[in-house]
């Protein structure tokens, strides 16, 4: 499994911009693994090891927001390829990991 993770993966050269990637991403997520997670998890992973696999730097943040004793969490991806997502200001990170 850890040489999986140094493979890097040749793309069309369309799919070398980190949002088109987001979008095919966002597009096929439902019928890819794993499976049982939430949408922004599973995305944000799934989306975290394509872009590693084309040397596109690209950073994993988790967030928790608690309220009247309820949590929820929360994931999102930064880098410098994606645009900005918005994240509500009530999220708290509760960590995050750069990848390049």
């Amino acid at each position: 499994m850890e040489k999986m993770s140094r493979v890097r993966v040749p793309l069309f050269p369309f799919l070398k911009s980190g949002e088109r990637i987001r979008s095919c991403v966002w597009f096929v997520r439902r019928w890819l693994p794993p499976y049982g997670m939430g949408p922004c998890l599973k995305s944000s992973l799934l989306l975290l090891d394509l872009l590693a696999r084309v040397s596109i730097p690209v950073t994993f943040h988790l967030g928790v927001m608690s309220e009247d004793g309820h949590r929820a969490f929360h994931a999102w991806l930064e880098s410098n390829q994606l645009k900005p997502e918005t994240v509500p200001a009530d999220y708290q990170e509760l960590w995050s990991w750069a990848r390049s």
